[in-house]
Parts: structure tokens; sequence; C-alpha cells
């Protein structure tokens, strides 16, 4: 009876471990299953946040780009401004003093010609 009892604890034992390792293997694969659904969610998740990286840091060029180009509307404008307000402080002064303007003209050519002369000798 002895060597029974033995062989079904042995059987007993076998059948338990058999269970156990059947156990331990279907939730090791349920394991697996949900890492690679976490892995997906985790890769979509990066895509997403890789895209939205891309499109900000366009949208943030594309806002550069559009910052600097009022900026230099904006100089192009006031610089065209100064000119034109220069061209009309000249034209009051030829028409308050028309010989001295004249005068200065005429001095200012004579030197520039003098200039010109001599640096082609």
């Amino acid at each position: 009876m002895n060597s029974r009892t033995t062989a079904q604890i042995e059987d007993t034992a076998k059948s338990k471990l058999e269970d156990t390792k059947s156990k331990a293997e279907s939730e090791l694969r349920e394991e697996v299953l949900q890492l690679k659904e976490d892995l997906a969610a985790i890769r979509e998740d990066f895509r997403d946040v890789v895209g939205g990286a891309v499109r900000t840091g366009k949208y943030g060029v594309e806002s550069a780009a559009e910052v600097v180009k009022t900026a230099a509307k904006s100089a192009a404008d006031k610089s065209c401004e100064i000119g034109r307000e220069a061209v009309h402080k000249a034209e009051d002064q030829v028409v308050a003093h028309p010989f001295s303007s004249v005068a200065t003209a005429f001095v200012g050519g004579a030197l520039l010609g003098a200039y010109l002369g001599r640096s082609r000798s």
C-alpha cells in the first residue's frame, strides 16, 4: 500500500505540476499579448507626438517668417517715408532759396568734376 500511496502522490503532484505549468503559460501568453497592445499604443502615441512636434515646428518657422516679413515691410515703409520727407524738405529749401540752391548745386558739381578728373589722371 505504501508504494501505491507513493504512486498516487506522484501522480497527483505531476497533475498539479502540469496544471500549474499550463496556468503559468496561459498567464504568460496573456501578459505578452497585453505587452504587445501596450507597445502598439505607445508607438501610436509616439507617432502622434512626433507628428505634432513637426507640425508645431513648421508652424513656428512659418510664424517666425511672418514676423520677419512684417518687420521688414515695416522697416521698408518707414525708410520710404523718411526718404519722402527728405525730398519734400529739399524741395521746400529749393523753393525758399532758389539762388542758393543753384549755387550749391554748381559748386557741388564743380567739386565732383574736379575729383573725377583727377582720379582719371
